[in-house]
């Protein structure tokens, strides 16, 4: 199962980019750089506390994002709320209590979306997803220079009292390691709302409840006879739940022979 998520730190750290977030305005606001306003120029050490503000409170959201993604819109969030914060405190007070409650709403977010994560990583049922459509993007998006965006259709089967059912996956994955129609992902799966699940980066291969994650390119190209007569295998045995048409078999079963 995946790593457990830190619900303390992960708190901790979104109080601090709060505080971090606010802490440029708020000394504006007491006066500390003098008068500062629309007319008012504005100086050297101002600037300076802009710039430092900024960069540590994206320092932490980084160190917040390592433990629970937070999305790309609160990503967003991060770049732009600081700049919204200080350069319209000038303008009206009223305008950095309604940025600073636009930054608690998607803490409050982040912090549901870790305590939701770790229920998931909790109680999750091991479950197996096979890939049956990738869709193609209006535009690619790249994360970090490594991670590309991907939404794909699958059709998760293992899910205990539930037949195999669809549903659609968004997710980061490495370049060359994006997934294929037939091939089969490790997920965790909630079993009070089977729609909700996760790609389980912690299944082993030696483990019953796990199954391998789509190879790359490169080392489906070193895969030796006997892994692609388990692949075989294993899609068979799908097929014979029903987590698999005959189409579906047909075409996994032909990309791993050729």
């Amino acid at each position: 199962m995946s790593a457990k998520i830190n619900l303390a730190r992960l708190y901790t750290l979104l109080v601090v980019w709060l505080v971090l977030l606010a802490a440029p305005a708020v000394l504006e606001l007491l006066g500390t750089f003098g008068h500062f306003g629309l007319d008012a120029a504005i100086g050297g050490p101002i600037i300076g506390v802009w710039i430092v503000g900024y960069l540590a409170q994206f320092g932490v959201f980084m160190w917040i994002a390592r433990i629970v993604d937070p999305g790309f819109l609160a990503w967003f969030a991060a770049s732009l709320l600081p700049w919204a914060i200080d350069w319209t405190t000038p303008v009206s007070p009223l305008f950095t209590v309604l940025w600073v409650a636009v930054a608690i709403a998607f803490a409050l977010w982040i912090a549901a979306h870790g305590r939701r994560e770790e229920s998931l990583r909790e109680h999750g049922i091991h479950a197996t997803g096979i890939v049956l459509q990738v869709y193609q993007p209006f535009m690619n998006v790249i994360v970090n220079g490594a991670y590309i965006k991907r939404k794909i259709r699958l059709r998760i089967a293992g899910v205990t009292n539930l037949p195999a059912y669809e549903a659609t996956l968004n997710g980061l994955f490495m370049f060359g390691d994006v997934p294929s129609v037939g091939d089969t992902i490790p997920l965790l799966v909630d079993p009070e709302n089977p729609q909700r699940f996760e790609y389980d980066d912690a299944a082993t291969l030696d483990s019953s409840d796990s199954v391998d994650v789509a190879p790359s390119d490169a080392a489906r190209s070193t895969d030796s006879s006997g892994n692609i007569a388990d692949q075989l295998a294993q899609l068979a045995s799908l097929r014979q739940q029903g987590a698999l048409s005959d189409a579906e078999f047909d075409a996994a079963k032909k990309k791993l022979l050729d």
